[in-house]
């Protein structure tokens, strides 16, 4: 689930609901984008808020619903409040600004500034939804899948939200009809809605795409260069850490250690293990054009060794840096450790199962 749906929407231009100032004919979007632009001066943004507040005072829906996520985060010079966020966010729901729904939904679920209210927060998720707004028609979904919003799970209401709101174009709702067949084994069903949503440019779906085209499986055809694109635009648009890798792999094999490297780089500096090891093994040994710096190698494993690992394989990476940490040590390509500070490594290393430090200890 996401966060408040609009709170700051200068990039959104309402042509049924722009009001005019009569003085000095600053509209609702002017006064956002004076907000939104960073060289805009301390008494312009105070201007700008104030000609939001006067039309969220005059009933127009909204600029009721801007002032609500002010208080909801405390951002513009508005303090948290929550009492005051669900006075506008209600206000801007009766005003017929149907996105209050799904933001009073938020506020409700996440009790970030008052004791959440599982009851409310899916009631005005659904109203949402039945408004018709894509977010509260996969959110409502995702409430059915929960079990603290209802008394079981149901995957049939959650499957008919989704589709709802992915027929109307939501790129996660196509996700989670993906996943949803993926696991029913229905291909051809799983294909319609990952492409679909791969079009659409969700990242998930977009990753989940690429993944078919590397391995050729779910009834695609393998083509590792259409992935290879797939996986670029997503690291590119959106900075997708696993794209970001699955690429580097690609380029690796193809020999593109370049740019391998960038996109090593890129899921590195978001923590990703795997990337991180490559990454070391590229500066150790002096790929892709890079002076050999056993140094900067350490580093980066001592870096990937200390991240937690999301499942068992990226732990199996997360041993493997530990180990290469020791061996260059062992080796003397670097002089971070002691000979007392690796014993206690591999002793940690075997602790943990790493084969190789269980054996240099017997």
């Amino acid at each position: 689930m996401r966060n408040y749906s609009i709170l700051i929407s200068a990039l959104v231009l309402f042509a049924n609901s722009i009001a005019v100032i009569a003085d000095d004919k600053l509209t609702f979007d002017v006064a956002i984008g004076m907000l939104e632009d960073e060289t805009t001066t301390e008494k312009d943004r105070k201007t700008a808020i104030t000609k939001i507040q006067d039309l969220a005072n005059s009933g127009f829906g909204v600029a009721l619903n801007e002032i609500g996520a002010y208080y909801a985060q405390g951002i513009n010079g508005f303090e948290v409040n929550c009492t005051k966020a669900i006075e506008y966010f209600t206000k801007a729901w009766n005003a017929k600004e149907i996105r209050a729904a799904q933001n009073l939904a938020v506020l409700y679920r996440n009790g970030s500034c008052m004791k959440p209210d599982s009851v409310k927060a899916m009631e005005w998720c659904r109203k949402g939804a039945e408004a018709g707004y894509k977010e509260s028609m996969h959110d409502l979904g995702l409430f059915y899948l929960e079990p603290r919003y209802n008394q079981e799970i149901d995957s049939i209401s959650a499957l008919g939200w989704f589709r709802k709101a992915a027929e109307a174009g939501y790129g996660p709702s196509m996700y989670q009809l993906a996943r949803f067949y993926y696991w029913k084994r229905n291909n051809e069903e799983f294909r319609y809605w990952i492409k679909k949503g791969a079009d659409a440019e969700d990242m998930d779906c977009m990753h989940g795409y690429g993944l078919s085209l590397v391995s050729g499986t779910n009834g695609f055809p393998k083509d590792e260069n259409e992935a290879a694109q797939i996986f670029k635009k997503n690291a590119d648009l959106f900075g997708f850490e696993d794209s970001a890798l699955q690429l580097a792999e690609i380029y690796n094999n193809q020999k593109r250690e370049q740019e391998a490297l960038h996109y090593y780089e890129m899921a590195a500096s978001q923590g990703n293990i795997e990337a991180m090891y490559q990454l070391a093994l590229y500066h150790g040994t002096g790929k892709a054009g890079l002076k050999i710096d056993n140094d900067k190698a350490f580093m980066i494993l001592k870096q990937a060794y200390s991240s937690p690992a999301r499942y068992k394989s990226e732990n199996d990476i997360r041993l493997e840096c530990g180990w290469n940490m020791a061996l260059l040590n062992i080796h003397g390509a670097c002089n971070r450790l002691n000979s007392d500070q690796v014993n206690d490594l591999l002793l940690e290393l075997a602790e943990q199962g790493h084969p190789g430090a269980v054996n240099a200890l017997k």
